[in-house]
């Protein structure tokens, strides 16, 4: 399902909040609706959705809504700064490999443990996360990563201590 179409010149964070209603996950509406209620304050946001039974279509959503975010020209709206979607087995490598291409440089947490995830969304997420400047903690215990993913990430906090890697 695409929704490029209705949030055409909609603001990045209304376009995740409608994603989010798109999705229609019982918990991606709530924490769409508790948006709406409570809008961010302080130029950020977090989006945690752990252990919500997301699908790989609610992730391609999700990516989506962030893709525009991106492409989004000196937008006041509210960053994205915490992401979690952590014990969302369903969520897929496919399904992380395009969330990965489009995560924002502006976040400063990745929680993703225990999705049942393998070597080739571990690459992905290594690649955002060694282009992503604002970076202080990684999750992605729980996985199944090989020896040599596991050491690219253990890596990242070698290079980059004031980053927390937790594999």
């Amino acid at each position: 399902m695409r929704i490029d179409k209705a949030m055409a010149g909609t603001p990045s964070f209304d376009a995740m909040v409608m994603a989010l209603h798109v999705t229609g996950n019982a918990a991606c509406i709530r924490l769409a609706n508790r948006f709406t209620t409570s809008p961010p304050r302080y130029g950020f946001y977090d989006l945690h959705l752990r252990d919500a039974g997301l699908s790989y279509q609610n992730t391609l959503l999700i990516a989506e809504a962030m893709s525009g975010a991106m492409s989004e020209s000196a937008n006041a709206d509210p960053v994205l700064r915490s992401f979690s979607l952590s014990y969302n087995t369903g969520i897929t490598d496919p399904g992380i490999i395009a969330l990965a291409r489009v995560l924002p440089s502006t976040l400063t947490e990745l929680g993703l443990v225990s999705c049942d995830l393998g070597d080739e969304s571990g690459k992905a997420i290594l690649d955002w996360a060694n282009r992503a400047k604002n970076l202080t903690m990684i999750c992605v215990e729980g996985n199944h990563f090989s020896a040599s993913t596991r050491q690219g990430f253990t890596d990242i906090s070698a290079r980059r201590p004031h980053v927390m890697v937790v594999v």
